[in-house]
């Protein structure tokens, strides 16, 4: 199952993670590329993940406060109770 991470933030962090599989990251056209998304576009590229700039309507149909990046991730995998135990 797919879903979307929004926020440089969190974005930043399920990239840090990779506890997730990251299939495409979308950021907004005109973002300026600095600070923390300055660091999501070079980890993106380290892993060659694909990067789309689209326009902010199309980011804001998927959450109103996105802050410029979107990503297309795979479902979080939980532990288990025999794996915790």
């Amino acid at each position: 199952m797919k879903e979307f991470i929004y926020s440089r933030n969190a974005v930043y962090e399920t990239l840090r993670s990779r506890r997730r599989d990251v299939f495409k990251i979308q950021v907004a056209e005109g973002a300026q590329e600095k600070g923390r998304l300055a660091e999501i576009l070079k980890m993106a590229k380290d892993r060659k993940i694909p990067v789309e700039k689209v326009q902010r309507a199309r980011l804001d149909k998927i959450h109103q406060h996105h802050q410029g990046a979107v990503a297309e991730v795979s479902g979080y995998s939980y532990s288990d109770e025999v794996e915790i135990l």
